[in-house]
């Protein structure tokens, strides 16, 4: 069973492993290597995570039966969606 929640300060280090493998095991089925690579490049550390999900905006993780993070997402104050990864085995699923 999936639940979503907002996001705490303390699900930081799971969104840079989850944006970490999402990149690098979802990312090539859909974006070349190059385009990959500045991808991963771009991975906020947990500390620049926990300061993106907490300005203002939206932010939601879902997590399984024992509340571990195995996605998350955010929505802007203009709409905008910057973030939607989720674990390589759990992506795709509902």
């Amino acid at each position: 069973m999936i639940n979503i929640r907002p996001f705490q300060n303390s699900d930081a280090d799971a969104l840079v492993e989850i944006y970490k493998r999402a990149v690098e095991n979802i990312g090539p089925k859909a974006y070349n290597p190059e385009q990959v690579a500045v991808w991963a490049n771009l991975l906020p550390n947990a500390e620049r995570f926990a300061e993106i999900m907490n300005d203002g905006r939206v932010a939601l993780v879902a997590v399984d039966a024992d509340d571990r993070v195995v996605a998350f997402t955010d929505v802007e104050a203009d709409g905008h969606i910057g973030f939607l990864y989720a674990l390589p085995d759990v992506a795709g699923k509902g």
